[in-house]
């Protein structure tokens, strides 16, 4: 008896006072653990912890056959896209072009009927594992060979209809635009990591003055 009273001792922190009587049912999560300790490992019974430490044996009951901590709500969770479904998703951005231009937070709106039944998480988690990655579309022009041999076509031509220094003091130079059709804001595409961001390059519009 002795034992079990250095214990208890030990336990139940002597320099912390217990009270006699709890109005509430539950004990602190503490105290719990406390109560399990008790019962578990100095083999107390139920009546004994209630005289050691002035808890009722409700209460003593009540925290040795529930967890020591909260437990959260189980929150239903909708099902992982599988790799049949992954292959849906992935015959969808190939379709057409335009999906790519969706953006990933309107996936569950936009995807095929079957794929609605997932998650927004889910879905930009399988569009991450299929390699699709959302990307911000660059503003300038894609240069390529035939529309660089155009613009030296036509730097030559200027110079032919204006060879002399002084026919060029009238003229000035600039590349600043600001009314186009397009938003000024970034758009953003979701391309495979196989394919070049530059061919979703904005394409410039014939301006508004």
């Amino acid at each position: 008896m002795a034992t079990r009273s250095l214990a208890v001792t030990q336990l139940l922190n002597p320099s912390t006072p217990q009270r006699k009587r709890f109005k509430a049912l539950n004990l602190t999560r503490d105290q719990r653990i406390q109560v399990k300790a008790l019962h578990q490992i100095s083999q107390l019974t139920y009546s004994e912890i209630h005289h050691q430490t002035g808890f009722s044996e409700r209460q003593i009951q009540t925290a040795y056959t529930r967890p020591a901590t909260p437990q959260k709500a189980k929150v239903k969770r909708k099902g992982l896209i599988r790799t049949p479904q992954k292959q849906q998703l992935h015959d969808w951005f190939e379709e057409s072009e335009a999906h790519k231009f969706t953006a990933l937070y309107n996936l569950p709106n936009k995807v095929p009927s079957p794929l609605r039944s997932f998650g927004k998480l889910a879905l930009i988690q399988a569009t991450l594992n299929l390699s699709y990655l959302s990307r911000i579309r660059p503003h300038d022009i894609l240069r390529t060979p035939a529309n660089e041999r155009h613009r030296i076509v036509w730097s030559q031509l200027q110079l032919r209809l204006q060879p002399n220094p002084e026919d060029w003091e009238n003229v000035a130079f600039s590349d600043e635009t600001w009314a186009v059709n397009d938003p000024m804001g970034s758009k953003r595409v979701i391309i495979h990591n196989t394919e070049d961001i530059r061919d979703y390059s904005l394409r410039r519009r014939k301006r508004i003055s």
